[in-house]
């Protein structure tokens, strides 16, 4: 009979094969490449008779279910670095616009783990005003406040802090109830490119 049309050994045959000593093979499996390439898998990877693993000490298990208590690595961190993902005068002009006007509009995004602050300054004249929005806070549950400089401000009904000022604010720090997101330091003259 030709090894392809014969029959393989079932798996419980294989199993039994490979527990008995490493001899040369007989019948099928001196015939058939794949059901000695399972046998020496099974001879590798015997775990059929093996002793069971021993059981972990109660103390580490007590310490695995422990580690899995406590509070998240970003809620005890007290203060947040934000850095910044957007600043519109550091992106190309658009075609056609020239001048200074530009300089009169700012937009920055700033990031620090899962909250987000968006800042918004427009010159009129010698005044700046500002829009400031922050996401990923629980508005209503949480208490926030946004430090400009000396001046502290608290959002509107729409979660907006709105201001304005001669001069634009170099450092903003917001206030949650559990830590601090500090935002880098504000150049307010831009590069020539």
């Amino acid at each position: 009979m030709n090894a392809s049309k014969e029959k393989h050994l079932t798996r419980t045959e294989l199993i039994r094969a490979a527990g008995r000593s490493a001899r040369k093979p007989e019948g099928h499996l001196s015939r058939c490449e794949e059901c000695r390439q399972m046998v020496e898998f099974f001879r590798a990877y015997a775990v059929a008779g093996a002793i069971p693993l021993p059981a972990a000490p109660a103390g580490w298990i007590e310490r695995a279910s422990n580690l899995a208590r406590r509070p998240k690595s970003l809620e005890k961190i007290k203060q947040l670095i934000a850095g910044v993902i957007f600043d519109s005068w550091e992106a190309p002009l658009p075609v056609g616009v020239r001048g200074s006007g530009a300089m009169d509009h700012r937009r920055l995004r700033f990031r620090a783990g899962n909250t987000t602050v968006d800042l918004h300054a427009e010159r009129h004249g010698q005044t700046w005003k500002f829009l400031v929005q922050a996401a990923g806070i629980n508005r209503g549950r949480e208490k926030v406040m946004l430090a400009v400089g000396r001046k502290k401000l608290y959002p509107d009904a729409l979660g907006l802090y709105q201001w304005s000022s001669p001069r634009p604010p170099i450092r903003l720090v917001l206030h949650l109830e559990r830590r601090e997101v500090i935002l880098p330091e504000i150049k307010w003259t831009r590069r020539r490119k």
